[in-house]
């Protein structure tokens, strides 16, 4: 029997598998922080590494990512939500 995600947490371990995929959230937001030290993008250049990891990344206050303590990201995502194409991507579809 396969399990989509609404299973997976709605399922008799849910709550103890949420808290652990948020902490792994969490790591990994410190991961990229880290790795833009010095860097506008991921790469160096604007790359699919940050098309790719912009949208989990947008919804940081959604995965209890605090960024006060990653102004790193902080600036990448603002940078990124500036770029004419993603602000086109992120408009409602009509």
């Amino acid at each position: 029997m396969r399990q989509g995600i609404a299973d997976i947490f709605s399922g008799p371990n849910g709550a103890s598998t949420r808290a652990a995929l948020l902490a792994i959230a969490k790591r990994l937001a410190r991961v990229v922080a880290r790795r833009l030290e010095g860097r506008a993008y991921l790469v160096g250049e604007y790359s699919i590494a940050d098309i790719a990891s912009f949208p989990w990344l947008a919804r940081h206050e959604r995965l209890g990512i605090d960024l006060d303590d990653l102004p790193n990201l902080r600036r990448w995502l603002a940078a990124i939500a500036e770029r004419p194409s993603v602000r086109r991507g992120l408009e409602p579809v009509a």
